[in-house]
């Protein structure tokens, strides 16, 4: 019996030394404590260290293995760790005040202690209403980026719209932020111009209208217009507002052989739009002078008789100034006398100027040839006919009778000539 005895005991005592060395082992990896091994009151054994105890029986560690209050079990050594929740910026936009015509970047960083790249959920709110959601993956740790961009077709003026993100680290989520923004008016487009074209040294229109093409604005909105007319030498036109038609005529004239500037704008109510290119031009100074009634048919006529525009038919000759300078007319001449049996420069073929019944005072009565007067071949110089012609839409038309008497030795046939007038600057 004894002899059994001793073997029991030796094998108890080699499990034990087994259990102590498995342990001593196990504890190898640590140089912040010894196990020392003990036996208590109720015959376990167990591996104390300072302010913890490694028990031999089933349990867990939780937290941090590194803590001195955590458990584990003899063999094997397991933890559950705590995640840190992942966190993100309020985001932000660009650009910061957008229109219609923006693309509207939300961004944010997301950060987190344990991984270096992170997932963000991210969703649209117009107002209160989702429209639109998603997420963005493979987003660096601690790096701005663009979360989401809300397309330019998506918007509309006045609109409110909402952009909220939260990061995801693979295991929790962090809070939601977010930030709402309203959509602005969108400014009118640059005004393409028309006429006077750039670098136009021939206009002759003066006062010239300006005329551009009419702007589309993106918000629909109703537009008027300001342009800008300016010169270096000359006095300013100035900076006109408030028109919305695509011309415009100053009221003025501008003066003539200078260099003058012009620019056009949109506005929408609320922005101005961009200023068009800056266009130049010149008004060229110009005499016109234009018959609108250019004949004069006295019909069959007999020797000695006369006839004249001025008291019966036919119509004078009526000439109107077109250009854009008060004008002389110097030269009213004939190429050759009308009847073969006189000269010219003779009582039977006359002419002399007159007011048009409906421009009274276009020219200068006292001035000009009011009174019969021999008409002359185009090689002998004239005297001044008319003086001081206007150029004035409403005041720029004189007229021209002729008196015309059937010499006694005048042979029967069809007679004519050529009347050539001619005028200058003033």
């Amino acid at each position: 019996m004894e002899k059994s005895a001793n073997k029991k005991l030796s094998l108890y005592f080699i499990l034990f030394i087994l259990l102590a060395v498995a342990l001593k082992a196990y504890q190898m990896n640590s140089t912040s404590y010894q196990i020392q091994l003990a036996t208590d009151s109720g015959g376990g054994t167990n591996a104390t260290s300072n302010n913890y105890r490694t028990n031999l029986l089933t349990g867990e560690i939780s937290k941090n293995i590194s803590s001195t209050n955590y458990r584990h079990l003899v063999g094997f050594w397991y933890a559950v760790y705590s995640n840190e929740r992942p966190n993100i910026t309020i985001p932000t936009f660009s650009p910061v005040a957008p229109n219609i015509s923006s693309e509207i970047n939300c961004n944010a960083t997301p950060t987190d202690l344990e991984n270096t790249t992170l997932t963000v959920e991210w969703y649209w709110y117009n107002s209160s209403d989702l429209i639109l959601w998603g997420n963005t993956t493979g987003l660096a740790n601690g790096t701005n980026a663009v979360i989401t961009t809300l397309g330019n077709g998506n918007t509309s003026t006045g609109e409110t719209w909402n952009c909220t993100v939260r990061s995801f680290d693979g295991e929790e989520y962090s809070d939601f932020r977010s930030v709402a923004v309203e959509i602005g008016n969108t400014p009118p487009p640059k005004v393409n111009l028309s006429s006077p074209t750039e670098g136009n040294t021939t206009i002759w229109d003066n006062p010239p209208t300006f005329i551009w093409e009419n702007a589309t604005d993106a918000d629909n909105d109703a537009l008027n217009y300001s342009i800008n007319i300016t010169s270096e030498v000359c006095p300013d036109y100035g900076h006109i507002e408030n028109f919305n038609a695509g011309t415009y005529t100053p009221s003025n004239e501008l003066c003539l052989s200078q260099i003058w500037y012009w620019q056009v704008r949109a506005y929408d109510g609320t922005d101005y739009g961009e200023w068009s290119d800056k266009w130049n031009f010149t008004i060229e100074p110009v005499i016109i002078l234009t018959l609108t009634n250019d004949g004069i048919d006295f019909g069959i006529m007999a020797l000695n008789e006369s006839n004249n525009t001025d008291t019966i038919p036919p119509n004078p000759l009526i000439v109107q100034n077109d250009g854009n300078v008060i004008a002389n007319i110097t030269w009213i001449s004939i190429n050759a006398s009308i009847f073969s049996s006189v000269e010219h420069n003779t009582e039977y073929f006359q002419y002399k100027i007159d007011n048009d019944s409906t421009e009274a005072g276009s020219f200068n009565w006292t001035e000009s040839i009011t009174t019969w007067t021999p008409l002359t071949n185009i090689t002998n110089q004239n005297k001044t006919a008319v003086a001081f012609l206007h150029y004035n839409d409403s005041n720029d038309e004189a007229e021209i009778d002729i008196n015309l008497t059937v010499p006694q030795l005048e042979p029967p046939g069809t007679k004519s000539a050529t009347i050539y007038i001619i005028g200058q600057d003033t």
